[in-house]
């Protein structure tokens, strides 16, 4: 482990190495080192570096040859670091989290040095919360359905493994079926034998087959349910119906007994197979509200539907990959709002606002546990650590800040939330990224001195890729971000030091909001005047999942005069314009009525009670 930060570095020199024209040789051994990152890059990135086929493996497990384009390893250089999940750390946790996560892969899930479909899920979504196999290897299974089919052994039912990820998604839930060693990624009907499936009639054996089936998926669906509940209602109609073939067993076993015993006949001269029932005697389908052949052919076709239903939110719900290197400390759920104005000097200036609820600073009785464990005592204040990192176009740093904030451990109010605490960033350019990572420890707390951080406690990180820098062109008619703030702030000489921001991506039906924001590169008219029309429409959605119903409930236009090129200007927003709505859009429309040039910003909430 001590190894794995140079391993990192290594890596990323490796994948550098792409864009230096390597030879067939070269490229051979950096080829197992993409084949494993291709699965978790997103298809932007996949066609943009050429590891599209690396991606598709077929059904062995292998892929078509790639060729990296042009500039493929600086670009994933730079993804890399993008995916950074604690920025403000010298290493790069998530890269590294990668790395152990493709040589636990390579130890565990390959077949003759193919990585199978668990390795693939593994690098995805890193260990799963719950694994469960179905063994198939119960007496009362065994006794009941493999020794009654004459073609069928216990080295039919394939090896599995059912991996639960409860953490991330309900939806991400994995069934894997072993082909000769090689795990790919199936459905419940894979675990049921081909001899099985087939032949499912009217006649006796049939009959049989399809009771056989009917007790297989018991036992596959007994032992999936236990980890996820979407195998619950299949599990529960198979097992009824697998206890009335018991029930129809034991009256006809019942009936032959009589029928012994009436004729002189001794009872241990009754017929039985090892689960006890005469294999001789036909089925009593008179007991059964369905024929059981017509019975598997449905629950066979329910579980192809199903299974086909959940593979495909599996798709829409289950990110990507996944990480949580929080390993010793909890999560901070902090709420920002980062807001772009322009400088004088013509970069772009960034105001990052940012609160979090005093109650979210709580440990968990775990956590001090934990700590307490480890020998550190509560303190009765917190300290919070941000440090916000600016990145290149590359995701290169390019400069740290850190603040410190000194917070009291007390009760909170309910929805109580810390004042909007400010962090500005200067001298950006072109396209850069934000990242922010708050550190929270108990404070020690020195007489004279400032506090110093103890035991780590929550942590939290937050980023804003691809921000884009505001023109500073003076022929280019520019406006800020639309930042909203509360409008209790008074209105009188309103800054940005001043006014209360709205961090907030939710509104309420009572709190009245305003929007605040400047213009640039006004041009003046014959009077040395500069003239320009503020219009701004607010759009409510009824239902913002469908899109429909939309309706824009108003609209306002004001022009102004001024004496300079910027004009900082602010707008008033009651609550009585997004009444009933479930969201709103709120777009701001600058008009330059001397050059005629128009700028515009948007803003989106959801609207909630509370």
């Amino acid at each position: 482990r001590a190894l794995y930060a140079d391993a990192a570095e290594t890596y990323v020199w490796l994948l550098r190495s792409l864009d230096a024209g390597l030879t067939a040789a070269q490229s051979a051994r950096i080829t197992p080192h993409l084949e494993p990152l291709a699965w978790i890059l997103p298809d932007e990135m996949l066609s943009r570096t050429g590891l599209v086929p690396l991606a598709r493996p077929d059904r062995e497990g292998k892929t078509k040859p790639a060729t990296p384009t042009a500039g493929a390893g600086e670009a994933l250089a730079a993804w890399w670091r993008s995916q950074d999940v604690l920025p403000a750390t010298p290493q790069n946790e998530r890269l590294q989290d990668h790395l152990e996560r493709v040589f636990y892969a390579r130890t565990r899930y390959t077949v003759d040095g193919v990585l199978d479909d668990r390795a693939r899920v593994y690098v995805r979504l890193g260990k799963p919360f719950k694994v469960t196999k179905v063994r198939f290897n119960s007496q009362e299974f065994v006794n009941k359905v493999v020794f009654r089919q004459l073609t069928l052994s216990s080295f039919d039912f394939p090896e599995n493994e059912f991996w639960v990820y409860d953490h991330i998604d309900e939806s991400a839930q994995y069934l894997f079926v072993a082909d000769l060693g090689y795990y790919r990624l199936g459905t419940a009907n894979d675990l049921l034998p081909p001899q099985l499936r087939n032949g499912l009639t009217t006649s006796e054996r049939g009959m049989r087959k399809a009771e056989a089936v009917v007790r297989t998926m018991e036992e596959i669906y007994k032992e999936l349910a236990l980890l996820h509940s979407g195998y619950a209602m299949r599990y529960q109609d198979v097992a009824d119906f697998a206890e009335l073939f018991d029930q129809q067993e034991i009256l006809s076993q019942a009936e032959l007994e009589r029928d012994a015993m009436q004729s002189g006949r001794e009872l241990q001269d009754v017929p039985r197979d090892l689960s006890g029932a005469n294999p001789n005697t036909p089925m009593r389908t008179d007991l059964l509200p369905q024929l059981p052949h017509s019975f598997a052919q449905e629950m066979i076709a329910r579980a192809t539907y199903e299974d086909g239903m959940a593979a495909q939110r599996r798709e829409e719900d289950v990110p990507l990959a996944f990480t949580d290197l929080y390993q010793d400390a909890e999560r901070l759920p902090v709420i920002a709002r980062p807001a772009r104005f322009l400088d004088e000097d013509g970069t772009t200036r960034t105001h990052l606002f940012w609160t979090l609820a005093p109650e979210a600073l709580r440990p968990s009785k775990r956590l001090l546990q934990r700590r307490a464990g480890e020998g550190h005592q509560p303190s009765n204040a917190y300290l919070l650590r941000l440090a916000t990192v600016q990145q290149t176009a590359a995701f290169h740093n390019r400069a740290v800040q850190v603040n410190h904030y000194q917070l009291p451990v007390r009760e909170a109010a309910e929805n109580e939330h810390m004042p909007v605490q400010q962090v500005v960033t200067r001298g950006d350019t072109g396209q850069y990224h934000l990242a922010l990572q708050w550190d929270q420890y108990w404070a020690l707390l020195d007489d004279g001195q400032a506090a110093r951080p103890g035991a780590r406690l929550k942590v939290a990180s937050y980023r804003f890729d691809s921000l884009q820098a505001l023109r500073n062109d003076a022929t280019v008619l520019e406006m800020s971000d639309l930042l909203p703030f509360y409008a209790d702030s008074g209105t009188d000489a309103l800054t940005l030091d001043n006014l209360k921001a709205y961090p907030f991506d939710r509104i309420t039906t009572r709190e009245p909001l305003g929007l605040y924001f400047e213009v640039y590169h006004l041009t003046y008219g014959p009077d040395d005047r500069t003239r320009f029309e503020v219009a701004y429409q607010v759009t409510r959605q009824k239902d913002r999942l469908l899109r429909a119903d939309k309706e824009d409930v108003s609209s306002a236009r004001t022009e102004y005069v001024g004496a300079a090129r910027t004009a900082r200007e602010y707008i008033l927003i009651e609550p009585s314009e997004w009444q009933g709505a479930d969201a709103i859009i709120i777009t701001v429309i600058i008009t330059d009525q001397h050059a005629g040039r128009q700028v515009e910003r948007t803003l989106s909430f959801e609207v909630v009670d509370s």
